[in-house]
């Protein structure tokens, strides 16, 4: 019975014929003697192990009290993939090995109608392009769903976005992805190997009945013409990094 519930709450998709799958694992399964940890967040510490043992991480945070305190902790004569999920499940959340990358998401989230993350996409098809720049087009996409414009004469839109230092332009297609799967493969196919979907600690639902996002350093949560955001990081680019720039 204990075994059962493990299983529920952290498991694997394993794709044997995968090299990408086998390094990922070989990562996971790699023999730590020592590691110790002390950040301020709990997204923070999510972000220093993926970057530590470099394995790509898409994070979905609930700003919550107890996800916003720090944390200290060490493991010995561990290994990675022990690490994160002593992490995870210390702060009740649930871990999913893919094959390129793991997903951190609050518990029932993966499976949730109300999570955006979970829509899924006919086709979306990245050709040439930075992944700020498929970021916006897939946010445009959910956007329509989302949070529907009213009616009214088609219009373009205009705007502008920055692109990192480490950003590249990828290239790939998927079909009936979702949102969530999205997001992996623009992290894995290029430098921006983590990406962050935040949401405030009192849900809120846009008019179509989905979980409103919220900014990463901003209390409360956004209003539905601004939904859906989430950001992408480099290893190496700290949370607290953002705190002035978005």
């Amino acid at each position: 019975m204990m075994m059962s519930t493990f299983l529920a709450v952290f498991f694997l998709v394993p794709l044997p014929h995968s090299s990408e799958q086998h390094n990922l694992q070989g990562k996971l399964r790699a023999a730590v003697d020592k590691y110790v940890i002390s950040e301020e967040t709990f997204p923070s510490a999510l972000i220093k192990v993926s970057e530590r043992f470099e394995v790509p991480m898409g994070i979905e945070w609930i700003k919550s009290p107890e996800t916003l305190r720090s944390v200290n902790l060490s493991w010995s004569h561990t290994t990675a993939n022990q690490i994160v999920e002593s992490l995870t499940r210390q702060f009740g959340y649930e871990l999913q090995v893919k094959d390129e990358i793991i997903n951190v998401f609050p518990r029932g989230r993966l499976r949730d109608e109300h999570d955006l993350l979970n829509l899924r996409i006919k086709s979306f098809a990245v050709r040439d392009e930075y992944v700020e720049q498929a970021s916006r087009r897939l946010q445009a996409v959910v956007k329509r769903t989302v949070t529907p414009p009213s009616p009214s004469p088609q219009l373009g839109e205009a705007g502008s976005f920055s692109v990192s230092s480490k950003d590249r332009k990828v290239n790939f297609a998927l079909q009936n992805a979702t949102v969530r799967e999205i997001l992996d493969q623009l992290s894995i196919s290029s430098a921006l190997k983590i990406w962050i979907v935040s949401y405030p600690e009192k849900a809120t639902k846009t008019q179509s009945g989905f979980y409103g996002t919220a900014a990463l350093h901003v209390p409360g949560p956004l209003a539905d013409e601004d939904q859906p955001v989430w950001v992408f990081l480099p290893w190496g680019t700290p949370l607290s990094s953002l705190r002035q720039s978005r």
